[in-house]
């Protein structure tokens, strides 16, 4: 009798970081990885694994992005809207938004937040726009107060309710 797990293979689940569909229909999952932890843990055969068990139905690409692929801004970007995403919703979102809506094609972040009287309050729930997509911000870079943003349209088949 083995009283070990000695060649037991424990089933897991993974998550991945993004899940992006693409306006043709392609239907991407996305891991990201610093490339250290990468290169120790040898990510790339791990995903390929897992993007073999994976529905032919379900996905047609899986990525593996590092930190070495991404630009410094775009990763300063995505900690500061996961950082927002972990606030709760925030009424200021509606008094930003109306104000975006009322502007002239675009505004800056700081023009919002001061048109508002809201203060940093006004800034993170801009932020929260932007990350559910809400808001577009059209310069690249990294966000903040100098940042131009405009109301996000809706996509075809959608209605602005639904936005």
């Amino acid at each position: 009798m083995n009283g070990g797990k000695q060649g037991a293979r424990s089933l897991r689940q993974h998550t991945f970081d993004f899940f992006l569909l693409t306006s043709t229909g392609r239907r991407i999952y996305i891991q990201v990885k610093p490339m250290e932890i990468v290169e120790r843990h040898l990510w790339e055969p791990t995903i390929e694994l897992i993007a073999s068990q994976m529905s032919v139905d379900d996905v047609d690409e899986v990525l593996l992005l590092t930190d070495a692929e991404l630009h410094p801004d775009t990763i300063a970007n995505a900690k500061l809207l996961r950082h927002v995403r972990r606030c709760f919703p925030l009424e200021a979102e509606n008094v930003v938004l109306d104000l975006a809506e009322n502007s002239s094609g675009f505004a800056t972040i700081g023009d919002l937040v001061a048109s508002s009287g809201l203060d940093g309050i006004a800034f993170v729930a801009a932020l929260r726009l932007v990350d559910c997509g809400r808001l577009v911000v059209l310069d690249e870079g990294r966000i903040g107060y100098g940042s131009r943003v405009r109301v996000a349209e809706p996509a075809p088949g959608e209605t602005e309710a639904d936005v």
